[in-house]
């Protein structure tokens, strides 16, 4: 893992494309203050100073009180997640791409949320879901309309 004006060394491509391949983790800041023996407050401010690009917001209710979540490949990697689009990094996070919906437990574990947020984002009308089959399902292009809003830019 990467520090904040560290490189490492490049890292042979893959043979699949990044949509295809599972889906990557979204951390919490807590998590890289840990990692990296630095305060959250200044993880916060890297996210604000644009030296850590894929962060997103996933509170229930978007204010100044934010639940933020950052792509942990960007952590291990930046030189190569840096150039990505948006919508290539997002369908890197989701993953799943052949899949049109997906049960409340994964986009939890997308999140990195318990599943009452998930029906909570819901009940609030951030993502699309219809409970059937004895549980709640997502459908994936809310999901992804969602991280594109969220994104913290």
């Amino acid at each position: 893992m990467t520090q904040p004006g560290q490189t490492t060394p490049s890292e042979p491509r893959a043979a699949v494309s990044e949509a295809a391949r599972p889906p990557a983790h979204l951390v919490d800041v807590g998590t890289v203050a840990v990692l990296w023996s630095l305060p959250q407050s200044a993880i916060l401010a890297m996210i604000g100073s644009a030296q850590i690009h894929w962060a997103w917001d996933v509170s229930v209710h978007p204010g100044p009180a934010r639940e933020v979540r950052i792509w942990f490949r960007e952590l291990r990697a930046p030189h190569l997640v840096r150039a990505m689009s948006p919508a290539g990094v997002i369908d890197a996070v989701i993953g799943h791409p052949a899949e049109r919906r997906l049960r409340a437990q994964t986009v939890g574990s997308i999140l990195m949320v318990a599943g009452q947020v998930v029906s909570d984002l819901v009940a609030a009308g951030e993502i699309s879901g219809t409970v059937e089959d004895s549980g709640l399902w997502v459908t994936r292009a809310s999901l992804v309309e969602f991280l594109a809003r969220r994104l913290i830019v």
